[in-house]
């Protein structure tokens, strides 16, 4: 039946097409923007459009298919006579030669033009080859593009033959490209381009219509190195007798080496020396020279932006290179690579896929300041499988990689580079510290992470510091996860929230809420041992912990730094608060004897003391903040035990009890670190409150009817309980009380009384 159907519609082609398969080099398609080329040889194929993964129909749209700049068919879009609303290429003929590359391009008829959408998909010509049919095309994916430009190189592996590439001196925003003529014939002369982020954009980058005469190049690899071929004017980078760089015919072998800061040197050898390409400025001539002296150029690689949600991107090229910028997500059901530098994300950015395949995961470092302090810190964690390779230019310049041991109280951080066969594989799900003398882009390549990934957590019950159960994990992914039920990281033996160590070297704390991005890991704490499962849930499609959406947010900041504590209402695990590695202020709250960054309070307290302390890391100023995230407070105050200031963090604005609040104060280090206490009392409106059961009047508590022997209590609004006695039947008696505002409680009954 399948041979019936294809020869069914091979007659179908031809009697819609009666002279394609024949036509003359001067034969004209009619309704078609894209006239082919034709060659001696051809291959066949039959094609479905889609567009953002929007199935095409309209008989306004031809692709072209292109051997470079060279149109090889060009298809509109028929439907097909086996599957109804199934619209496919009305022709399937394909000229070329063997050895070139085909790619896809489309127009549209209806708007005159050429649409901006680009696609990963190709296929090597092969001579009498046949895909697809009329039931079963080959489906090519299209999708927007926002623009094209030329990134930093900063990994050798992103040097790839075929790709396109500009040569420039410098990195920074006044980077001067090798560019056209220079009077003499084919001398290469610097171009001034725009570079900004490291990135050097043209808009759009395949046009050049304001750079005309910037240098393109693609490497063509060579015995021992790579021949360096000008796109533009079609020659080869090859030099005077001078050193002066031209553009020939003749094959001139060089060398390329790339580091992490993006520093390139491109060598040659000439009469058994090693020549650098080199940019002369000094002397006016502002040209591009092969010399004696060492020169570090850079080189930036062009790429495509992609983001979105696409059904499938198809990357069979490896001269391809996209870009998932920061700040932008690609969701894509089906996605293949050949290569890992076909599909960076960049830092900030987010991949979601199950598809397994090879990318590469950037993450930004900036170095640190001094070798001898504490700074400069990062938590990581890769996502993709691997040895430490697989972070090519993580070992660059001077380098610290740290992972965590639980189980060993006296040195439970251990640094690579000083251990002796303990630590060669970057584990899925395990955090690391990190540091770099130099500021760089650590590029994860390999194999993307896509399954569940495994961490075994252990609670040392000898540890007799707080760290006891803590681990540092990470989040395997390429996309944001969270913490909490029904999310990636969802364990109910673990403490809320979790630690990332900042730059500066102080433990930051963060509440569930926060977001983990690709590339970060997170310390967290279990209250007893057992295996973590980090699952592949996407953060966007989950919410934390209901019981923990509600808080007080503190936070402190000083000279020296900053730190942060957590106030809940409501079940969970306090998480315990560690030292940080630098000098900077300490924020914690003291519990049953024990310090947390997060404690919990009975969420039926509704009034009540937290003592806040504070420990100054220098003599000076600080400020305390206070932020409400979604509870309601009637009364919340902030005390500073040492002047006895008494803060009113609701303010005037007590009937919008969602504010944030500033307290400043001077500080020693000397100083108790009992500094504080937040007093509050909880909100509820009337509707949630049970029915009133008593009332104030002429300076007397009335409480018509009491149902068996019970306790009353009269509190303030600083917790104090200032009256407490057993009561049965009625209660009405006059209270002898300052004006202001208190809560009576009677067994599982609680009430506001206001007295004047």
């Amino acid at each position: 039946m399948n041979i019936i159907k294809k020869t069914f519609f091979a007659i179908l082609c031809m009697a819609l097409l009666p002279m394609r398969l024949w036509a003359s080099d001067d034969y004209i398609y009619p309704w078609h923007h894209w006239q082919p080329e034709f060659s001696d040889f051809n291959m066949t194929a039959t094609f479905a459009i889609r567009i953002d993964g929007v199935l095409q129909t309209s008989p306004d749209l031809e692709m072209g298919a292109f051997a470079g700049d060279i149109c090889r068919s060009s298809f509109h879009l028929v439907e097909s006579p086996f599957v109804p609303g199934l619209y496919i290429s009305e022709g399937y003929n394909i000229q070329g030669y063997v050895g070139e590359v085909i790619t896809f391009r489309l127009y549209d008829h209806s708007q005159e033009r050429e649409l901006d959408y680009v696609t990963g998909y190709c296929i090597p010509f092969e001579q009498n080859l046949h895909l697809g049919g009329a039931d079963n095309p080959q489906y090519i994916d299209f999708f927007s593009s926002t623009s094209s430009y030329y990134t930093l190189v900063t990994d050798a592996s992103q040097l790839v033959p075929g790709r396109s590439y500009l040569i420039a001196n410098g990195c920074g925003n006044g980077a001067k490209f090798a560019g056209g003529q220079n009077g003499e014939e084919d001398e290469r002369y610097a171009v001034d381009v725009t570079v900004a982020n490291r990135k050097a954009y043209l808009e759009p980058a395949v046009n050049m219509t304001d750079l005309e005469s910037v240098y393109q190049f693609e490497l063509r690899e060579v015995s021992g190195g790579f021949a360096i071929y000008d796109a533009v004017n079609q020659g080869y980078l090859n030099t005077t007798k001078k050193g002066v760089i031209k553009c020939s015919a003749t094959q001139m072998v060089w060398q390329v080496e790339v580091d992490a800061s993006g520093n390139a040197a491109v060598t040659t050898m000439i009469s058994d020396k090693k020549k650098y390409l080199f940019y002369d400025g000094e002397d006016g001539s502002n040209s591009f020279y092969c010399t004696d002296d060492p020169s570090s150029l850079c080189l930036f690689a062009k790429c495509q932006l992609v983001e979105g949600t696409l059904s499938r991107l198809d990357i069979n090229d490896p001269t391809q290179m996209y870009v998932v910028e920061s700040g932008n997500v690609l969701d894509v059901e089906t996605l293949t690579t050949v290569h890992p530098s076909n599909l960076i994300v960049e830092d900030g950015a987010q991949l979601i896929t199950n598809s397994v395949t090879q990318i590469t995961v950037q993450k930004n470092i900036l170095a640190y300041a001094d070798a001898d302090e504490r700074d400069g810190w990062y938590t990581l964690a890769s996502p993709v499988a691997g040895e430490i390779e697989s972070a090519s230019n993580m070992t660059s310049n001077d380098f610290d990689l740290f992972y965590f041991l639980e189980t060993v109280v006296t040195k439970e951080w251990r640094n690579y580079k000083n251990s002796e066969n303990e630590f060669v594989n970057f584990e899925s799900g395990r955090g690391y510290l990190y540091a770099n003398s130099e500021d760089i882009t650590l590029n994860f390549k390999g194999t993307l992470n896509t399954e569940a990934a495994t961490y075994a957590m252990t609670y040392t019950d000898s540890r007799p510091d707080d760290l006891k159960g803590f681990a540092l994990v990470g989040n395997p992914f390429a996309h944001n996860i969270k913490k909490g039920s029904g999310c990636a990281i969802d364990d109910a033996r673990l403490a809320t929230g979790y630690y990332t160590l900042t730059h500066s070297g102080a433990w930051e704390t963060h509440t569930d809420d926060e977001m983990i991005v690709p590339g970060r890991g997170i310390l967290i704490q279990t209250s007893e041992a057992g295996d973590l499962t980090i699952n592949n849930v996407v953060a966007s499609q989950t919410r934390g912990k209901s019981s923990h959406n509600a808080y007080l947010a503190l936070e402190v900041e000083g000279k020296q730094g900053s730190d942060k504590a957590f106030v809940y209402f409501g079940e969970g695990i306090g998480l315990n608060k560690i030292a940080h590695f630098n000098n900077a202020p300490m924020l914690y709250l003291r519990q049953n004897a024990k310090d947390y960054a997060i404690a919990h309070y009975a969420a039926d307290e509704m009034v009540g003391e937290v003592p806040v302390f504070f420990q100054a890391s220098e003599i000076g100023k600080y400020a305390i903040s206070v932020a409400n995230e979604g509870l309601c407070f009637d009364y919340l105050h902030l005390v500073d035990n040492l002047t006895g200031n008494d803060v009113d963090l609701m303010g005037s604005e007590g009937d919008v009890p969602c504010r944030v609040s500033t307290y400043t104060f001077d500080a020693k280090t000397s100083d108790y670190a009992s500094r504080f206490k937040l007093v509050y009392q909880l909100h509820h409106d009337i509707e949630d409150m049970a029915a009133d059961f008593c009332y104030f009047a002429d300076g007397r508590l009335v409480i018509p009817s009491i149902e068996g022997e019970t306790t009353l209590q009269i509190i303030d609004l600083s917790g104090r309980i200032v009256s407490s006695q057993m009561v049965n039947g009625s209660y009405n008696q006059p209270l002898n009380l300052n004006a202001g505002v208190y809560v009576v409680r009677m067994g599982d009954k609680t009430q506001k009384i206001v007295v004047f």
